[in-house]
C-alpha cells in the first residue's frame, strides 16, 4: 500500500484527498535515508510510504510499517553489511561512482568554458569563474538543475551559470518577490538578463568596471571557505 500524504497542522495524517490516514497499532515510522532497509520493508507489500507535497514535488519521507518488521528488515541489513563481500561491492560502487563523478566534472567544466567563451584577455578569468561555477552545482545531491540526468551537457551548463550569474553578480538575493504565480520566474529572467549584461563585456574584451565584479564575487567565495 503507498499513500501521499501531508501532515496537519495538529498532528493528524491526511491524504492527498483530503482523508484522514490511521496507522494500525503496533506500526511504527521507518524515516527516509537508509534505502536497504526500506527495500527490505517495502519487499512485504505491508506498509504505508509517506510522501509529503511540496508544490509540484513529492518529498519521501519515510514509511509506516509494522515494528516487528522494522526490526527484522534492520537486523538482516546488519548482517548483510557486516559481510566481506557486501564491503568489496560497496568499495567497487565508490569507485566507480567517483569515476563518473570525474568524468562529469571535467565535462560540465569544459561546457561552462564553452558558454562563457570570454574574450582572449580574459581566459584566466573564465577558468576560474567556470570552476567556482563547477564547485556550486556540482556536487551529488546538491540538488541543482545540472544534476538532472535528464538535460543535455550544454543545457546544463547554461543553467549552472544562470544560477551563478543571478546569486552572485545580481541584486537577486535582495529581491522582495511577491508570492503570485510567475513571480518567480519573472525575477529570476529580469536577473538573467541583467547578469548576461555583465558577462557581454569580459565576451567582447571591453575594458571592465573597477572593481571587478567577476573577481569580487570570487574573492569573497575564497574568504568564506577559508573560514
Amino acid at each position: 500500500m503507498e499513500l501521499e500524504i501531508v501532515k496537519s497542522t495538529d498532528g493528524k495524517l491526511i491524504d492527498r484527498n483530503g482523508k484522514e490516514v490511521i496507522i494500525p497499532r503496533k506500526w511504527s515510522f521507518f524515516p527516509a535515508g537508509d534505502a536497504g532497509v526500506t527495500r527490505a520493508i517495502t519487499k512485504q507489500k505491508n506498509y504505508i510510504r509517506v510522501k509529503e507535497l511540496r508544490g509540484r514535488r513529492a518529498i519521501s519521507k519515510g514509511i509506516w510499517a509494522p515494528e516487528e518488521l522494522i526490526q527484522e528488515a534492520k537486523q538482516r541489513m546488519t548482517k548483510v553489511r557486516s559481510s566481506d563481500i557486501y564491503r568489496k561491492q560497496k568499495l567497487q560502487r565508490e569507485m566507480r561512482r567517483d569515476q563518473i563523478q570525474e568524468a562529469f566534472i571535467e565535462s560540465l567544466e569544459h561546457a561552462i568554458r564553452d558558454r562563457l567563451s570570454f574574450h582572449n584577455c580574459y581566459k584566466e578569468l573564465e577558468e576560474s569563474l567556470a570552476k567556482a561555477i563547477v564547485d556550486h552545482s556540482s556536487p551529488i545531491g546538491s540538488g541543482t538543475v545540472s544534476r538532472s540526468s535528464r538535460l543535455s551537457i550544454e543545457t546544463k551548463a547554461e543553467k549552472a551559470i544562470n544560477g551563478w550569474v543571478r546569486h552572485h553578480l545580481t541584486p537577486y538575493e535582495q529581491l522582495k518577490i511577491a508570492r503570485t504565480k510567475g513571480a518567480r520566474r519573472l525575477a529570476r529572467k529580469m536577473m538573467i538578463d541583467k547578469g548576461n549584461e555583465v558577462l557581454v563585456v569580459y565576451r567582447k574584451g571591453q575594458e571592465c568596471p573597477n572593481p571587478c565584479p567577476i573577481h569580487k564575487s570570487l574573492n569573497s567565495l575564497s574568504r568564506k571557505c577559508t573560514k
